[in-house]
């Protein structure tokens, strides 16, 4: 934000905007002094307390490893870390090794975040560092050192060193009682061990670029009600085994598959505002989700995670992109195939490569891909044609041509969908293109993209590959036929029995059916005929009585409405350890909070209060309407 070429070393506070802006990052720092003043100014006219932190080189989970747009230091870790798996002999580094720069851990940065929030108020911004240099020579031996390279490091003079020193003076935040934490060394192993363990890290195989991996989650699934509901769709319900002996979810079971896999690129689940608490509260804050601002059908989500990729994770054009759906049950070989896909687009096989699978029999509920069997390579085909859901006729006609079921997989470089997007909104950021999200249009990308492309390959997969979509085909992958509070007399025949109440069910001597329960309803239907469910289910106006959150889940155990216009609602909230609702105020209605287990905060217009079991928060003394709390 300065020249730091031109300031005093180490840098106090007070040398912020004394010279020039470097012409390298004008526009970022242009964006960070408007906020910084924006919060001077609102402090100085309004009585707010905002505090500006400006930190040093920051370091640690989950930074940015990308070989070509990461910082050095998480560069260092990727670099030494593929020539250790390569085995190298030799690594090259740029410049002479000669200028010093200062690194933070950032949960330091975190610390010193609430440090001041408790201990200072003022307008000056306060400096975030260690106030300890080391050169980029010593920082790049100790990165070799904590991953194991234990080859030669060489330096490319030619290369330019950059700014000779930058150090932050931290003796203000020192005054005030706050200091550092983590050394340089044990901050760097626990970066490394990041980058090792990161499912969102991509740590190299034998692809030439990076690889991104953005799933689509969409849709209610009303064919699993009352399981499922606008809030929680199919792939949420943790219904399948896991390996360690627990129940997971469709979307969970293919992001552990992927991280089992040699596909472990970076992650984006793109998804409906109302999916968004569910993923993350699933799949943890790792993953980053892309909101669509309203839905408008694949092309347009695919188009806006491209954006995300492209803006927000500055992937280059030439890194492969992989789109899949977040819920297919499927097995090993199907992510080998997704890896051949990736290597076709690598290798310029086709500028669009998709998954075929093997029709099992005539459906109609999928589109077929016709393969051009003139056109093969390496076990890749040419597409000579689409169909999209044909009638039963058609598609056994189509078997015969050896047509595959469109997996609904796309491989893809990131450039070559860029070019399409641009096609309908030409913009500089991730922000402007969410913004004018309704300017594309409403179609699939099978139709958009795929039908026009003009230079498009399938890659054949023979595995297993269900849609789980119905319960006559969920129950058949269940391990289990009873789950949760339920009672038989161990003669049931091929019956699933699902149940979430807190009362149990009873079942004897059934044959054939499915029983679910939720506080949505209760479901008793013949396998053969739960396919129907959906055109009932649509008729269900009532709101969902079950929904997971960023923080954790919530159930409504009683509803009752009133003649006078009143209702009495009840809701039970499960709030995960270190995780909170936001902020509230409620004009039109009173609340009683009992804590039945557990401890916490309880914040009413700032003021925290501890409460723990047995706590009664009544409105009319805690938290009257109006008031904000949370």
């Amino acid at each position: 934000m300065y020249l730091p070429t031109l300031a005093p070393q180490p840098m106090p506070e007070s040398c912020l905007l004394t010279s020039e802006l470097e012409k390298t990052n004008e526009a970022y720092a242009l964006a960070k002094i408007s906020g910084l003043k924006y919060c001077e100014f609102l402090n100085r006219q309004y009585g707010t307390d905002f505090i500006s932190v400006m930190p040093t080189n920051l370091y640690g989970p989950n930074d940015n490893y990308h070989p070509e747009h990461s910082h050095v230091l998480p560069a260092l870790i990727r670099r030494f870390h593929e020539a250790k798996e390569a085995g190298l002999d030799e690594v090259t580094c740029w410049g002479d090794g000669s200028p010093l720069r200062e690194f933070l851990y950032v949960d330091d940065l975190a610390n010193l975040c609430v440090f001041l929030m408790n201990n200072y108020s003022g307008n000056e911004t306060v400096n975030a560092g260690t106030g300890k240099e080391l050169t980029i020579k010593a920082l790049t031996e100790l990165v070799a050192k904590v991953v194991g390279f234990t080859g030669e490091i060489k330096w490319d003079t030619s290369r330019p060193n950059g700014t000779p020193r930058k150090l932050l003076d931290v003796s203000k935040a020192t005054a005030l009682g706050w200091s550092y934490q983590t050394e340089l060394e044990d901050g760097i192993r626990l970066a490394y061990d990041d980058f090792l363990h990161n499912p969102c890290v991509q740590k190299g195989n034998d692809l030439k670029h990076y690889y991104a991996n953005s799933l689509l989650s969409g849709g209610s699934g009303k064919r699993l009600w009352p399981l499922s509901n606008n809030s929680r769709s199919k792939q949420f319900i943790k219904l399948l085994n896991s390996p360690d002996g627990q129940k997971e979810s469709m979307v969970q079971r293919v992001i552990r598959q992927l991280g089992e896999s040699d596909l472990k690129g970076h992650v984006t689940v793109a998804t409906s505002l109302s999916q968004a608490d569910v993923i993350y509260n699933q799949l943890g804050e790792y993953i980053d989700v892309v909101v669509e601002p309203e839905r408008r059908d694949t092309f347009p989500a695919i188009a806006l995670a491209a954006s995300y990729l492209k803006y927000e994770k500055s992937c280059a054009d030439e890194e492969v992109v992989v789109v899949m759906p977040c819920d297919p049950f499927t097995e090993a070989g199907y992510f080998k195939v997704i890896e051949q896909m990736v290597h076709a687009v690598d290798d310029n096989v086709a500028e669009l490569v998709l998954m075929g699978i093997t029709p099992a029999y005539p459906s109609v509920k999928y589109g077929y891909v016709v393969p051009d069997e003139s056109k093969l390579k390496g076990g890749i085909f040419s597409v000579k044609r689409f169909t999209e859901k044909p009638n039963v006729a058609t598609a056994e006609y189509l078997i015969k041509e050896n047509a595959f079921w469109n997996g609904g997989v796309f491989a893809f470089k990131l450039g070559y969908m860029m070019n399409i997007v641009e096609q309908y909104i030409r913009a500089v950021s991730f922000s402007e293109i969410r913004n004018r999200y309704s300017e594309f249009p409403k179609i699939s990308f099978d139709y958009e993209v795929a039908e026009k492309a003009k230079l498009v390959a399938v890659v054949p997969f023979s595995g297993k590959w269900k849609d789980l979509g119905t319960w006559n085909t969920l129950t058949d992958e269940l391990e289990d036929h009873v789950i949760g509070n339920v009672i038989t007399d161990g003669e049931a025949e091929n019956t699933h029995i699902i149940n979430e109440l807190d009362l149990p069910i009873m079942c004897i001597g059934t044959k054939d059916l499915v029983i679910a329960a939720s506080n949505d309803g209760i479901l008793i239907s013949e396998k053969s005929k739960s396919e129907n469910i959906k055109k009932y289910a649509d008729r269900l106006q009532c709101c969902p009585m079950y929904e997971e959150r960023h923080w954790g889940e919530y159930k409504i155990i009683h509803n009752v409405q009133y003649s006078d216009g009143f209702q009495s609602l009840t809701k039970q909230l499960i709030i995960k350890a270190g995780k909170s609702l936001t902020y509230q105020a409620h004009h039109l209605r009173k609340e009683v909070w009992t804590v039945v287990d557990g401890e916490g905060l309880l914040a009413i217009e700032g003021k925290i209060t501890p409460v723990k079991r047995r706590y009664c928060l009544y409105p009319s003394r805690y938290a009257p309407r109006s008031k904000s709390h949370k």
